[in-house]
């Protein structure tokens, strides 16, 4: 990793609508399974989907990141999803364990850090999650923001703790493992009726 100056390194808490809040961690929380894709508007009936995919007609599988197309995209300044370093996020809320709804938070920090990932320069994000005030997963996550706007999700490293003692850690980025894709976490110009988007494969 390489460090990059900032030149704001004040903590920065943004106040958002309760819709995009609702949009982004979504977006970042619960979309890192095989096929995740963000929709922003309902999913079409049934019988519309493309078979065997679960994913509508016009929406792509996947995206094809191209390096190309990205020029200082640590800088991330999507109006919809701006990372500048030293802003930071709370999300709070519950989580259900055993049947049971327990207190959660999740604690979302954009660094001054770059991590340069298959050729793309990328902010790096370090995120703490709490179950109940203690601290159960902690993760480095990469995103980098094309030409046009659109931020990326490029990967993560993620470490899982048990009353404060390291289990275990798992980490992906783009093609490790093998056909591991990168994907759009925020269009540059979200639109109601745009097909979803792969957020990401590993």
């Amino acid at each position: 990793m390489n460090s990059i100056d900032s030149k704001d390194d004040r903590k920065v808490k943004p106040f958002f609508s309760a819709l995009l809040a609702a949009v982004t961690a979504a977006a970042l929380f619960g979309a890192y399974g095989p096929h995740a894709h963000a929709q922003v508007k309902a999913a079409p009936p049934k019988a519309a989907q493309d078979a065997g995919s679960g994913v509508e007609p016009g929406a792509k599988r996947f995206e094809e990141l191209n390096v190309k197309d990205f020029d200082k995209s640590e800088n991330i300044d999507n109006i919809w999803w701006p990372l500048k370093p030293g802003m930071q996020w709370t999300f709070e809320g519950h989580v259900e364990e055993d049947g049971k709804k327990e207190k959660h938070k999740i604690v979302f920090t954009v660094t001054d850090l770059v991590k340069v990932i298959d050729g793309v320069r990328s902010r790096v994000i370090f995120d703490s999650d709490f179950t109940k005030g203690k601290l159960v997963e902690q993760e480095l996550a990469y995103f980098a923001q094309d030409k046009t706007g659109n931020v990326w999700h490029l990967g993560q490293y993620r470490e899982v703790m048990e009353d404060k003692i390291f289990v275990g850690g798992q980490i992906w980025v783009i093609n490790n493992p093998p056909g591991a894709k990168a994907g759009i976490m925020m269009p540059a110009d979200p639109k109601l009726g745009s097909p979803s988007y792969s957020e990401g494969f590993a």
